[in-house]
């Protein structure tokens, strides 16, 4: 998961990393 944060910050940009986290929380939540 870390590793996929870190593309999506050099792809996108910052302003994308916020809804990869939010969205990565909720399937481990879903997951857990």
């Amino acid at each position: 998961a870390m590793h996929m944060i870190t593309k999506g910050q050099t792809r996108q940009g910052e302003k994308s990393v916020p809804k990869q986290i939010y969205l990565i929380n909720e399937i481990f939540g879903l997951t857990a």
